[in-house]
């Protein structure tokens, strides 16, 4: 079952992620701005460790997670921004638009059908259903920025290794830098084969 926070939070994901991607694509945010967008959004919830800015306050009570609202609130929203800014910089363009489309659908709708999912994925945490959806929705997503090969292949391989929270040194890896990370790196690679 999904809580409402956490639907909100998805809806919040896909709509976001969705507009920074079109505006990427549009050429309305660069590189440089993908930067400085990291920079305030880093800022911002610094600063809203030590102020509950009002708006802020009410908005993070809707969408954030509870463990990350006693720990560190807006981790999500960092690491979020920084996949983006990462696929922006590593990957040409139509790639980065691909790897950006990707983490935001599929990662949104593999939450919201996981929620309904019944077989378990090697990742007890994961079912089949969420991986299957978000794989179909993220494919789908890409297809305004790269062919159906790349695009399916490319959030199929991202999914696959979302399902299994990375770790490393015990740190759990945010799927937001690795989903971007490994969907750009897939269409490269087809690329390079091709």
């Amino acid at each position: 079952m999904i809580t409402q926070n956490e639907l909100r939070r998805k809806v919040v994901h896909i709509s976001l992620g969705t507009a920074l991607s079109l505006l990427y694509g549009m050429g309305i945010l660069t590189r440089g701005r993908f930067l400085v967008l990291l920079g305030l959004v880093i800022f911002m919830f610094l600063l809203y460790l030590v102020w509950n800015i009002p708006v802020l306050h009410q908005f993070m009570l809707l969408v954030e997670r509870e463990e990350d609202m006693k720990s560190f609130p807006g981790i999500g929203a960092i690491f979020f921004v920084a996949g983006f800014t990462l696929a922006a910089w590593l990957f040409p363009q139509d790639a980065a638009l691909a790897a950006m489309l990707i983490l935001s659908w599929a990662d949104g709708v593999s939450v919201v059908a996981g929620a309904f999912g019944r077989v378990p994925y090697v990742n007890p945490k994961k079912n089949w259903e969420g991986i299957i959806a978000g794989i179909f929705a993220g494919g789908a997503a890409a297809l305004v920025a790269v062919p159906a090969i790349e695009s399916f292949l490319a959030a199929a391989l991202a999914m696959l290794v979302e399902g299994f929270d990375v770790t490393i040194a015990g740190w759990r890896v945010s799927d937001n830098i690795t989903v971007p990370l490994i969907s750009g790196t897939v269409i490269v690679g087809l690329r390079a084969l091709i």
